[in-house]
């Protein structure tokens, strides 16, 4: 089994990404660490998840060019 996946453009062939495979074990550790983490975000007041949203767009919007 291969120990990274690979985003490839298909146009060029170049490879844009690679990604770690991981064990099941491992994954499951990921999705608990979210899981938590999202039982903590719902408790947070409506006005600071708004003020972290709009600060995280404001973040993406001023990076635009990195993603586009």
């Amino acid at each position: 089994m291969a120990s990274t996946l690979e985003t490839v453009n298909p146009a060029t062939g170049e490879v844009i990404q690679r990604y770690p495979v991981m064990q099941p074990s491992e994954a499951l550790s990921i999705v608990d660490a979210v899981h938590r983490a999202y039982l903590q975000w719902r408790e947070c007041p409506l006005d600071t998840r708004n003020q972290y949203v709009r600060a995280l767009a404001t973040c993406l919007r001023e990076r635009k060019q990195t993603y586009a």
